[in-house]
């Protein structure tokens, strides 16, 4: 039982000193972060500009910026379980937007990625 208990007791002082804290005792919810709102406005900004090539008929640089806004979802600094299922929506539909291109599914394509940064506006609302 006493080795149980020290092993927590490591497991947890380790985490703290990485700054995991709520990783491991969930009770207590990360406050918005600046890194978050950050990669929000990056994400929005990438989405943005895939929309605008979407709406040009420009192939190449949709689906790049497309693939970026969904990486950089999955990646995004973003600790709360909400703002992850925002942000895994949003990837879900900018990777949806991408592959709709391949079929010159023009609208679509638009509103998926619109789908998407709705979502990220979800999360930029809920990171204050």
């Amino acid at each position: 039982m006493m080795r149980k208990t020290l092993g927590r007791f490591a497991v947890v002082t380790a985490a703290m000193a990485l700054g995991l804290g709520s990783v491991v005792t969930t009770a207590t919810a990360r406050p918005a972060t600046p890194a978050c709102g950050s990669a929000l406005n990056t994400i929005d900004d990438i989405a943005a500009q895939a929309q605008q090539a979407i709406s040009y008929r420009d192939k190449g640089n949709a689906a790049v910026g497309l693939t970026d806004a969904a990486q950089l979802s999955y990646a995004a600094p973003c600790f709360t379980e909400e703002l992850q299922d925002l942000l895994r929506g949003a990837a879900s539909r900018f990777n949806d937007a991408a592959g709709t291109l391949y079929y010159d599914n023009w609208d679509d394509a638009y509103a998926s990625a619109a789908a998407g940064r709705g979502l990220i506006w979800q999360a930029q609302d809920a990171n204050h």
